[in-house]
């Protein structure tokens, strides 16, 4: 008769990364954020582009909107006390949260004012070094009475 051992394997677990490992992952992540960061940079200057538009779009409705309420004599004077109220011309700043909340660091707001026609008031957004938000494509953004809105290239608006 012919006995068989049985044996019993056992095998040792090394607990731990090799550097090969370690390097192939490093170079994985490596590549992975260099071709994610531009991108996301480009994301993030859109998103802040946009808050403006949002913020120029909402102060000219805004000022439309309590326009026929002011008892000023012309025009100009109407649009001129309805945006003092909104925007404070010394620092770019909002005055009113509810209806131009912009971050300052990204964009700073401001008007110009004329006689009358389409352009009787503009809205400008313009964007600041702080944060990078020069780097948009699209630069300074503006919005005239007649809700024509410009920028630097096409696709702002």
């Amino acid at each position: 008769m012919i006995r068989i051992f049985s044996q019993v394997k056992t095998y040792k677990f090394h607990h731990g990364v090799t550097l090969v490992e370690l390097l192939i992952v490093t170079s994985i992540i490596a590549v992975l954020s260099t071709i994610a960061y531009p991108s996301y940079t480009s994301y993030v200057l859109k998103s802040y582009r946009t808050e403006a538009l949002e913020a120029l779009t909402k102060t000219q409705l805004h000022i439309e909107s309590l326009y026929s309420t002011r008892t000023e004599s012309t025009s100009k004077e109407k649009y001129q006390a309805l945006l003092e109220l909104t925007i404070n011309k010394s620092n770019g700043s909002c005055l009113q949260e509810h209806i131009c909340k912009v971050d300052d660091n990204r964009y700073l707001l401001s008007y110009n004012l004329t006689n009358s026609g389409m352009n009787i008031y503009t809205l400008t957004a313009t964007p600041q070094p702080d944060l990078g938000q020069n780097n948009d494509r699209c630069g300074i953004l503006t919005l005239n009475a007649g809700g024509v809105g410009l920028g630097n290239s096409s696709g702002c608006w």
